[in-house]
């Protein structure tokens, strides 16, 4: 006759537990040590770009951007992640009338995100961007925006990032551009005569730019907007409204 086996005793079952529950306490330990190590890994690192490129408002002839334009976004070594986006693009002015000058400025409406492989060269960046006029001869100051885009490397006329120092091109294609606002730098004569030469609103607008990367930071951005002075002749109303017509010949 063949008994059952008697069950273990209290003091042979606690040295299992033991043993099990040092097994869950490494094995726990092990996992937060590896989420600790892949969160500490995945650094943004200060990436610098050099630009050049340009700007094109409606049917307006294409604006290059002016020397020393640059830009600079927190790039995640192990996800690609972009982050803190900034563009750098100095003052300029254009003299779209002789004796006619305006001041120009690009500026961030907003820190620019998006992600890059670097297996593939392939970046995505959406912004928001505004465009500053300032006219001396009508007295104003109106801001064309906030553009809202989507920059990528795989848009018509982008190209990958390859080479060394890398470079590519981003595009955004017929982006959305607002109508001007009425505001206190910015009187309803210079909106309207603004918004009738662009056409705005529209969504017909482009923007190109290509990026070098760069082992040097960008200067930051002056917020200054040159001063001009027009010349007696053109003060008349009829020069004023011309000065506003040609303004939309540019973007920074």
């Amino acid at each position: 006759m063949h008994r059952a086996p008697a069950p273990p005793s209290a003091s042979a079952r606690q040295p299992r537990r033991r043993i099990l529950v040092a097994v869950t306490a490494v094995a726990a330990l092990l996992g937060a040590s590896f989420v600790a190590m892949s969160t500490a890994d995945a650094v943004a690192q200060q990436t610098n770009f050099t630009l050049t490129g340009s700007t094109t408002l409606a049917s307006q002839p294409p604006i290059p951007f002016p020397a020393d334009s640059g830009w600079t976004a927190d790039i995640d070594d192990t996800t690609g992640a972009i982050t803190n986006g900034q563009i750098t693009v100095p003052p300029s002015t254009i003299e779209p009338l002789p004796g006619v000058s305006v001041g120009v400025t690009f500026t961030d409406a907003a820190p620019a995100t998006g992600e890059f492989d670097s297996d593939t060269g392939e970046m995505n960046v959406t912004g928001s961007f505004n465009i500053t006029l300032t006219i001396a001869l009508l007295n104003a100051t109106c801001t064309v925006g906030p553009l809202d885009v989507e920059l990528s490397t795989e848009n018509a006329g982008g190209s990958r990032f390859t080479g060394d120092p890398s470079t590519g091109t981003l595009t955004a294609v017929n982006f959305h551009v607002p109508a001007l606002a009425v505001t206190g730098t910015c009187p309803q004569g210079a909106a309207d005569a603004i918004n009738t030469t662009l056409g705005l609103p529209t969504d017909t607008s482009n923007l190109t730019i290509t990026l070098v990367s760069s082992d040097q930071p960008v200067p930051p951005t002056t917020t200054t907007t040159p001063t001009t002075t027009a010349t007696t002749s053109t003060t008349t109303k009829a020069a004023a409204a011309a000065a506003a017509n040609t303004s939309a010949n540019f973007t920074g």
